[in-house]
């Protein structure tokens, strides 16, 4: 038997956009920008633990790695208090 591993695209419904699941496609939702922003604040941090990332940008991990309106509301105001200290 012949080794396949993706689909045929000489097959007549292959479309290269949706050829695998949502599931195991990679991306960000078309309008979600809340992870740029939040790189833009801060960067990606490595070795931080919760308890750095807390008593620095006021976030908890779970909020760095999903981020929405209100993480980016308080990485700012966190980042503007500590400019005044």
């Amino acid at each position: 038997m012949e080794f396949k591993e993706y689909n045929n695209p000489e097959e007549m419904d292959y479309d290269i956009n949706y050829s695998f699941d949502e599931d195991s496609a990679v991306y960000d939702e078309p309008g979600n920008n809340y992870t740029e922003q939040l790189l833009d604040l801060i960067g990606i941090l490595e070795d931080f633990t919760d308890e750095d990332l807390m008593d620095t940008y006021g976030i908890t991990m779970y909020e760095y790695l999903n981020p929405d309106a209100s993480t980016i509301e308080k990485v700012k105001a966190k980042l503007e208090t500590s400019k005044h200290i």
